[in-house]
């Protein structure tokens, strides 16, 4: 399994709406989890959640899953396609791609959380982001497990070196209300090797 860790970080503040270079398209804005209307159902939004993957795996490939749901107002939230790092570290890791999945847990699924693998083999189809819309709440510590949960699904292979290295924060860009946003999730995502030192790296 993977390592998690909590760790905490200075908040980012809203992104002031701006207008694109002719004056009509407006420019996706900002924000972070739990601030605008796409979210991750994180309770902390100025924290972060660590994951640290281990280069021995089979294929030294994983899946890292994490919900997404709607954390401001009732408007649906349409993933645009785009999923990138906030910021990266190191360069031996690789991007292998993601998809959607959704699913009602008082059906017997659960969260992915990480695998081994990508895609994860589940019983679910396996969504393309582009034009995909999240219409469920984020609910809390208490959910209601008759509800349906959306899970975005990124996938990571070791590099060519041992270097390590990953993602510092997710950014996601989504339309809601005619708007676009770009939503910074704060999740680490790192493979370890030379430039990634933890306990779990240590063990593993």
């Amino acid at each position: 399994m993977a390592g998690v860790a909590v760790l905490a970080t200075l908040g980012l503040l809203i992104a002031p709406r701006l207008l694109g270079q002719n004056g009509l398209l407006p420019i996706p804005e900002r924000h972070v989890d739990g601030v605008g209307p796409l979210g991750s159902g994180e309770e902390d939004p100025h924290g972060a959640v660590s994951y640290t993957f281990s280069r021995s795996a089979p294929g030294g490939v994983w899946t890292l899953g994490i919900r997404l749901c709607l954390a401001v107002g009732d408007q649906s939230a349409i993933l645009d396609g785009s999923v990138q790092p906030h910021s990266s570290i190191g360069s031996g890791f690789s991007f292998l791609g993601a998809r959607i999945r959704q699913f009602i847990p008082a059906q017997g699924d659960h969260p992915i959380g990480s695998v081994v693998g990508f895609p994860p083999k589940v019983s679910e189809a396996l969504n393309q982001l582009q034009g995909f819309a999240v219409t469920d709440r984020c609910q809390g510590p208490n959910p209601d497990d008759s509800k349906p949960y959306t899970e975005l699904l990124l996938g990571f292979g070791k590099g060519t070196d041992t270097d390590g290295g990953g993602w510092k924060g997710v950014d996601v860009g989504y339309t809601s209300g005619g708007q676009p946003h770009i939503v910074e999730l704060r999740y680490d995502i790192l493979m370890c090797g030379t430039t990634v030192k933890s306990d779990y790296c240590a063990t593993h």
